[in-house]
């Protein structure tokens, strides 16, 4: 299992939400049951854990409809637990997908797992599994 941080702006962070789907202009390795989180870089938070279900061979012609462009590398995501937001601001230390990383990144395993304990520690949940 990998982990990845998408990003997301103002304009598409509900769309993403609404709709369990991550995109990408760049083509990457992620696989179904890979770890996901969402930065929003204009606001400075977090969301996660996601998981990977699906990475579409045939990407939606028109999602993020406000962005110019496309992002035609798009993962379906889901969840298992609760989802947190974090923002950066609530936190006394920086984590590995902190505000001053703004594109995709890869995480390590070790950087992952401290992505996931600072939104369990200092996160607020924002949506929840039964």
């Amino acid at each position: 299992m990998a982990f990845w941080k998408f990003i997301c702006t103002p304009e598409t962070e509900t769309e993403c939400l609404l709709r369990k789907l991550f995109g990408d202009s760049m083509d990457h390795s992620v696989s179904p049951n890979d770890t996901l989180f969402l930065h929003n870089i204009t606001y400075k938070t977090a969301f996660g854990p996601f998981i990977a279900v699906n990475i579409r061979s045939e990407p939606d012609n028109n999602p993020w409809s406000n962005q110019r462009g496309g992002f035609d590398y798009q993962v379906d995501v889901d969840w298992k637990g609760p989802i947190y937001k974090l923002s950066f601001g609530d936190i006394p230390a920086q984590i590995p997908i902190g505000p001053h990383k703004k594109s995709f990144q890869s995480l390590t395993p070790d950087e992952g797992e401290s992505t996931i304990k600072a939104l369990e520690e200092y996160g607020k949940v924002v949506v929840s599994r039964k």
